[in-house]
């Protein structure tokens, strides 16, 4: 199935689950979590989270994960603390093909592959501190 027509039916899908399955029928890896995270970033419901809402409207860019509050993140961002590290790195096979591979989180592997291939080196979409909840971003170093 084309790229095009694969995301038109990704966005019909009605939960999680049907989005897992349409990509298991293109041959798509993706796990049940990464579903759930792909779901949700496809913004199913139309309405905003309290927390959405608030990082929207002008209460800060911020995401709660475990009672602490993380700054959001996007891919492209150059490194705010200074703390940069690599989570990828680049492997050559006998043959002299190339592939680039996860060091550390490994978590959310669709997501982190999007945002990898869109970032440089030193920004958040290459980071080994980058995190995910729902789909949105966030750098683990900034909790406060």
């Amino acid at each position: 199935m084309e790229y095009e027509k694969m995301m038109e039916k990704a966005k019909e899908a009605k939960s999680a689950e049907e989005l897992l399955a349409l990509a298991k029928e293109n041959d798509i890896e993706m796990t049940e979590e990464e579903a759930a995270e792909t779901f949700a970033m496809l913004g199913k419901s139309g309405e905003l989270s309290d927390e959405e809402l608030s990082n929207v409207s002008g209460g800060g860019c911020h995401v709660n994960v475990g009672g602490k509050s993380f700054v959001v993140v996007t891919s492209a961002l150059n490194c705010m603390n200074g703390r940069y590290e690599s989570n990828w790195t680049t492997k050559t096979s006998y043959m002299g093909i190339k592939t680039d591979e996860l060091v550390y989180a490994k978590d959310s592997f669709t997501l982190r592959k999007t945002w990898f291939g869109v970032s440089k080196d030193g920004q958040c979409g290459r980071c080994r501190w980058l995190c995910f909840k729902g789909g949105t971003g966030y750098c683990r170093l900034t909790a406060e």
